[in-house]
């Protein structure tokens, strides 16, 4: 029954997903009530965005699919995040309150003033990455980067003043990132960053460097968790090269489960545009459908296994997250990624959710 309701689920989508919506707002200053002009306005994770007119007002045109984090900026006001579903949009007043200097005096007198010196390039390859990819990118305002460090919990975080602005020539995007989080622990080796991303394509100054925009993209994407979670969202993880095993814990120890599971094992519909993704422990995820790159092998903590794109993942709350068509899953602090994702999943091959491979990258690819 599952799987029949998630075919169902794929065959209604597509008459969704092309409809053209729209969402309207408007921006005002919470004190005066004043609209506010210029105001950044963009769905996170994604490359669709406006700017409020002089009005404050704004239109939002070709809402896709699903749910998302609206995001808005603007400097000298604290940003505004809300959630919103293309199922249930309607005209929004949003309210933004300015930045309150008390707090902006808290954060400049916590930061280490030589924290770049120290910790720049550090921060640059956990947050941008070390793949290929990496080595085209580049923060172009790296001076808003802050740094503390505590020695007691053995900790870095970083935080920035204003949103980050990335330029990734390799697949053609250009970022503006609100970091919101990153959190380094060097006792437990954990890593954790999250923020809302905004991506503008750049402009390919020929064909050939749209198609080789196009081929790293495509290159990013398959094989990714946003490839991995759209594939479970479809019930087509076969069709799409992943493999999936359980991995058991006894005695302290952790022992892969040959047998293969399926998407009926591990996922079910909870409605016309949610699948719950359930399992308890740690997953194992093999993607079969391309090779490792060289510089994930370089790294010192990687163990050679079967040879291809290996990553396991588990829940740190609860033994669900719901996932929508686009990839996207909520919530995302609920999941912790290992192995090739941990290495992977990085900004220089993020990828906005309205991304969609063509059809000739896609059968090169395979």
């Amino acid at each position: 029954m599952k799987k029949i309701i998630i075919t169902l689920l794929c065959l209604i989508l597509p008459f969704i997903i092309f409809a053209q919506l729209q969402l309207k707002g408007i921006v005002l200053e919470a004190d005066s009530q004043r609209p506010i002009e210029s105001v950044s306005i963009y769905l996170s994770n994604t490359s669709i965005g406006t700017v409020s007119n002089a009005k404050g007002e704004f239109i939002l045109t070709n809402f896709p699919y699903g749910k998302y984090d609206l995001v808005v900026s603007c400097l000298g006001y604290e940003t505004h995040v809300q959630t919103v579903e293309s199922r249930d949009l309607s005209f929004l007043k949003i309210k933004l309150k300015s930045r309150i200097k008390e707090l902006a005096d808290v954060v400049v007198e916590s930061y280490d003033k030589n924290g770049w010196k120290k910790w720049g390039d550090f921060f640059v390859e956990s947050f941008i990455g070390t793949s290929d990819n990496a080595r085209s990118c580049k923060i172009l305002n790296k001076e808003a980067v802050r740094f503390n460090y505590s020695k007691t919990k053995n900790q870095l975080k970083a935080f920035a003043t204003e949103p980050l602005i990335i330029q990734n020539k390799a697949i053609g995007y250009e970022i503006k990132y609100e970091l919101q989080t990153f959190t380094y622990n060097y006792e437990s080796k954990m890593l954790f960053f999250a923020g809302y991303p905004f991506f503008q394509q750049m402009e390919a100054k020929s064909d050939q460097a749209n198609e080789r925009f196009e081929k790293k993209r495509a290159e990013s994407y398959y094989g990714s968790m946003m490839h991995f979670m759209r594939a479970v969202y479809a019930n087509k993880i076969k069709e799409n090269k992943f493999e999936i095993r359980k991995i058991i814990e006894k005695s302290g120890d952790n022992f892969l489960v040959d047998s293969l599971l399926s998407a009926d094992d591990i996922a079910y519909a909870l409605d016309s545009t949610k699948v719950i993704f359930e399992f308890s422990n740690k997953l194992d995820i093999t993607y079969k459908g391309g090779t490792t790159p060289i510089e994930y092998w370089n790294k010192p903590f990687v163990e050679s296994k079967r040879g291809y794109q290996v990553s396991q993942i588990e829940l740190t709350s609860g033994n669900y997250i719901q996932i929508v068509s686009n990839g996207r899953y909520y919530n995302p602090l609920d999941l912790l990624s290992y192995g090739y994702w941990a290495w992977s999943e990085k900004i220089a091959n993020m990828l906005p959710f309205d991304y969609q491979p063509l059809p000739k990258a896609n059968k090169k690819s395979r």
